[in-house]
């Protein structure tokens, strides 16, 4: 019995090591290759464009918002309703956007390597405005796609008069 007791001892303790080696690597995997920022841009005194610039690591690439297939996901910009302004449109992409036939789809997929920038613009309705929201995203890199990842974003900006 107390042989029995010692072999399991002894495989759980070769195997504990290797389990927290496999969850450190497991960690380091998934973090987020991007780093985002966000100004605002003067159009005019009522109006502004908010910028959402996102930079990636080399090997790294975020799909365009119209990535070319539905199983893939693009990033979206959620605004949070408030009565101080209005969104202008939809959310623009610009960045040298690149089109490949990737393994596994049938169409050509759109996405960014490097940097991109989304812009959305927005009518100013009083004088100082709190303009909140998230946005959510995937990256991917040639072996494998991270979790869809979702930031908040928080702008403060004052209407010219």
């Amino acid at each position: 019995m107390r042989f029995l007791l010692l072999i399991f001892i002894t495989l759980f303790s070769s195997v504990a090591p290797l389990h927290a080696q496999f969850a450190n690597e497991a960690q380091n995997a998934v973090d987020d290759p991007t780093t985002w920022s966000y100004a605002i841009k003067r159009i005019n005194r009522d109006q502004i464009e908010v910028h959402f610039k996102v930079t990636m690591q080399k090997g790294w690439h975020l799909f365009s918002l119209n990535p070319g297939d539905s199983m893939l996901i693009p990033p979206t910009f959620t605004f949070e309703p408030n009565s101080g302004y209005s969104l202008v449109g939809n959310i623009k992409e610009r960045g040298s956007i690149i089109e490949a036939a990737l393994e596994g789809f049938d169409s050509k997929i759109r996405y960014y390597e490097g940097q991109a920038l989304f812009i959305q613009t927005i009518t100013l309705k009083e004088p100082l405005v709190k303009i909140n929201g998230s946005h959510l995203y995937q990256v991917c890199n040639d072996k494998m796609c991270l979790p869809p990842t979702s930031l908040p974003f928080e702008l403060t900006v004052q209407k010219l008069k």
